[in-house]
């Protein structure tokens, strides 16, 4: 499994995301998302856990995406029932379990 570093925290990725550049910005639903400029597929991870990939990403909405205010609303309004979607199976990051510790 890798991992990866996102302001200062160590988290797990599950290797079906290998591929994806993975980032955050503040968002009431948004864990994490990442895009792969190689597939044009957008990895949406919740914070009620749920994981998606959305396909067929056209150059125009990822620079939208990149500069977007709210990751949120921009995912609900513009990329939800717009393009294909493929839930995946469970939480794709994790924090490493070192940093749980780190809490205490």
């Amino acid at each position: 499994m890798k991992t990866i570093k996102i302001d200062g925290i160590t988290y797990n990725v599950n290797a079906k995301i290998n591929g994806f550049k993975i980032s955050q910005k503040t968002s009431s639903n948004v864990a994490f998302f990442g895009l792969n400029s190689e597939t044009n597929q957008l990895f949406v991870q919740f914070k009620n856990g749920s994981s998606y990939i959305y396909s067929e990403l056209d150059s125009s909405t990822v620079i939208e995406i990149i500069n977007c205010e709210s990751i949120g609303k921009f995912i609900s309004g513009r990329i939800v029932k717009v393009f294909p979607s493929e839930k995946l199976e469970g939480e794709m990051i994790k924090m490493h379990p070192s940093e749980s510790e780190k809490m205490f």
